[in-house]
This record gives C-alpha cells, structure tokens and sequence, in this order.
C-alpha cells in the first residue's frame, strides 16, 4: 500500500499546486485588472485623440477632393463655355461677317487656356469648333454662289428677254410696213 500511499500523495500535492496555481492566478488577475483599470481610462482618451486626428485629417482629404473637383468642374466649364461661345459666333456668320468671324475665331484659339491634365478636352473642342466653322463657311460660300449665280442668270434673262422683245418689236415694225406696202401696193 506503499503504491496507494505514493498515489494518493501524488494527488494531494496535485491538489495543492492546484490550489496554489488558482490563488496565484487570482491574484495576478486582481493586479491585472487593477492596472487595466489605471490606463483604460488614458487608452480611452488617447483612442479619442486619435480618432479626433484620424477625422480632421478625413476632413481635410474631403475638402482636398472637394477643392480638386471645384478646379475640375471650372476647367470644364470654361472649356464647355469656350466652345458654345464658338458655336454663337458659327450660327451668326454670314458671308459677309465670315472673314470676322474667323478672324474672332483664332483670337480665342490663341488665348492659352490653363486647362492642365484636361488640354485633350480643350484641344478636342478646338477640333469640333474648327470642324463646325468649315461646314458653316462651305454653307455659307454655297449660298453665296447660288446668290450670285441666281443674280447672274436673272441679268441673263433680263438681257435675253430685252433682245426678245426687241426682235419682236422690229418682226411687228416689219410686219406692219409689209402689211402697209402690200395695202399701199394693192
């Protein structure tokens, strides 16, 4: 009984580790929660300072973004402004303005617009307004050909029918002396 005597020794002391393991841990964790309880309240304020810091510099990449959008949206805008002003001036043009008109025309084109990373868009818009200017200037070059070609053909006429009329005019004065010599004659 030596073997239960060992065992049951074994046990007891397995016991009292046990209980020594539990009461130390009881008060490991008494010390523990006492220091947690000594900077939780410094991590909490240090949290909120962070988290304050965190959202002034969110605040600050907002107003970044909002600013950069501002300068984008204006750059777009001047060069939408640009090119419908350019569109007013096409839709006016005459035949007679059109020298004016693209004389007005390279005037802005030779304003250096800062357009930045956006100068595709505006070099773009240069493009159609050139393009829009070229079909406006050939409709307007047609018209005015026709115009002179009508004026043209209408003195023509006026011509052709003056000689016309003074064809007839002479047939009728020599038909009426025929007609007066033969009655003469008769």
């Amino acid at each position: 009984t030596a073997l239960v005597k060992g065992r049951t020794s074994l046990e007891s002391q397995d016991k009292l580790i046990a209980s020594k393991l539990t009461a130390f841990r009881k008060e490991v964790k008494s010390v523990t929660d006492e220091l947690i309880s000594i900077t939780l309240p410094h991590e909490e304020k240090q949290q909120e300072e962070v988290k304050r810091f965190e959202q002034i510099k969110e605040n600050e990449c907002l107003e970044r973004e909002r600013i950069e959008n501002e300068r984008i949206e204006k750059i777009k805008s001047t060069i939408s402004d640009f090119e419908s002003m350019c569109y007013a001036l096409i839709s006016q043009m005459t035949f007679e303005n059109s020298k004016q008109t693209k004389e007005t025309l390279d005037k802005h084109f030779s304003i250096d617009y800062d357009a930045h990373e956006f100068d595709i868009l505006y070099q773009q818009a240069k493009t159609r307004v050139q393009s829009q200017f070229d079909l406006k200037h050939s409709e307007v070059q047609e018209k005015e050909n026709q115009r002179l070609e009508n004026e043209r053909l209408a003195r023509e006429k006026a011509e052709a029918d003056a000689k016309l009329k003074a064809i007839q005019d002479q047939q009728e004065k020599e038909r009426v002396e025929r007609e007066e010599k033969e009655r003469i004659e008769k």
